[in-house]
C-alpha cells in the first residue's frame, strides 16, 4: 500500500505537507546532537514509510488503517527524530549527574540520544499550532512519536482516542507500527564507510556496534504472502561480509540474534 497515496485526495494531503516541510526545515536548519549516530533526517523517514507500506499490507482488511489513522501515522513518521534536535540547558549537568551515578562515561550527547523521542513530542506539543494540528491531534502524534521507542505501549496512555465524530485512532497499534518500521531501517545506507573510518576511532562503544550493524546489513524487504485466506507477513534481512569473520560474527550477534 502507498500511504502517502491513499491522501492524496483528502484534506489531510495538504496537511502532511505542511508538516513534512516543518521537518525537512528543521534537519537542514538544525544542530544534530551526537557526531556518532547513524545517519537520521528525512531519508530516513521516507524509508520508514517505504517499510511502512509493506507492514500495512499485512493487516486484515477489517482492521486497516482509516485515512486519518494514516495522516496521524505519516505526521508522526516525519516528526519522530525531530527531538535529535533539541537541547536543553541542563543537558550537560544531567548527563555528569548521570556518569557519576552509574560510574560510566555519559555525555550531553548520549542524554539527547535517549531522550529523544520525548523531546519530539515536546516539540509536537509546542509547535502544534505551525504543524496545523489542535491540541487532540497534536496529543496522539505526541504519543505516537514517543512510542517508537522505550516506551511501554501497554498503558492506558495508548488506548484508542476519539476525535471528532465517532472516529477511535488506535494510537497503540499506529505507534507500534512506527516502532517496528523504525527498526527496520537498517542498512550500509546509513553508516557510509568513508564516513565509519573518519569516526570509528573515537565511537563509543554502543555508537560502534550500531554502526556496525548497519554497516553489515545489505537490505530489509517486507512482503506479505496469502494463503488459506490468511495473510502472513514476511520480513527478509540480507547481510553480507566484507570482512568474512568479523561481518559473520556482527550477523549473529547483533542482526539476527536479537
Amino acid at each position: 500500500m502507498d500511504l502517502e497515496a491513499a491522501l492524496k485526495d483528502t484534506p489531510y494531503k495538504s496537511r502532511l505537507d505542511i508538516i513534512k516541510k516543518r521537518s525537512e526545515e528543521m534537519w537542514k536548519k538544525g544542530a544534530f546532537h551526537h557526531t556518532y549516530y547513524t545517519l537520521h533526517g528525512m531519508d530516513h523517514s521516507r524509508a520508514v514509510i517505504s517499510i511502512l507500506d509493506g507492514l500495512v499490507d499485512g493487516i486484515d482488511p477489517d482492521r486497516r488503517l482509516t485515512k486519518p489513522e494514516i495522516f496521524y501515522l505519516l505526521a508522526s513518521v516525519y516528526l519522530h527524530d525531530v527531538g535529535m534536535l533539541r537541547s536543553h540547558l541542563d543537558d550537560e549537568d544531567r548527563a555528569k549527574e548521570i556518569s557519576a551515578r552509574e560510574k560510566r562515561p555519559y555525555s550531553k550527547e548520549d542524554l539527547i540520544r535517549d531522550k529523544h523521542h520525548l523531546r519530539s513530542g515536546e516539540y509536537v506539543t509546542e509547535h502544534a499550532e505551525k504543524l496545523n494540528l489542535d491540541p487532540v491531534e497534536s496529543g496522539c502524534v505526541k504519543l505516537i512519536c514517543e512510542g517508537h521507542r522505550v516506551v511501554k505501549l501497554d498503558t492506558e496512555d495508548y488506548d484508542g482516542i476519539l476525535i471528532g465524530s465517532n472516529e477511535r485512532i488506535r494510537v497503540r497499534m499506529l505507534a507500534a507500527l512506527l516502532r517496528f518500521s523504525d527498526e527496520l531501517d537498517v542498512s550500509y545506507q546509513r553508516a557510509p564507510r568513508e564516513l565509519m573510518d573518519l569516526l570509528e576511532g573515537e565511537m563509543p562503544d554502543y555508537s560502534r556496534l550500531q554502526w556496525l550493524k548497519h554497516y553489515y546489513t545489505r537490505g530489509v524487504g517486507v512482503s506479505v504472502q496469502q494463503s488459506n485466506g490468511m495473510r502472513e507477513t514476511l520480513v527478509e534481512i540480507q547481510t553480507h561480509h566484507p570482512d568474512r569473520k568479523r561481518g559473520r560474527k556482527i550477523t549473529e550477534e547483533l542482526i539476527f540474534k536479537p
